[in-house]
């Protein structure tokens, strides 16, 4: 094996793992967005749940106001970047 076929064989292997972490990358971001974006929707249900079992309404409007500031929050950050 000559010099110039071990250089061909370094740059293919590397080029094919570079291409695999590349391809495991946008499944991992992929994966993430899709649970963020379940996380964020079920969040208010769930929080709303958790405060119906308990039954104080002082702390139910304070975290239903929590909860739609967080989110309007959220949707603006989300919005900026989408909009960039």
């Amino acid at each position: 094996m000559d010099l110039q076929t071990a250089f061909y064989i370094l740059g293919i292997s590397f080029f094919v793992s570079c291409f695999i972490v590349l391809i495991a990358m946008v499944v991992m971001i992929f994966t993430l967005y899709r649970r963020f974006k379940s996380m964020r929707e079920s969040i208010p249900s769930g929080f709303i749940s958790y405060l119906q079992g308990h039954n104080s309404a002082s702390i139910k409007a304070l975290g239903i106001s929590l909860v739609g500031i967080c989110l309007s929050y959220l949707k603006s950050r989300f919005q900026k970047r989408e909009n960039a």
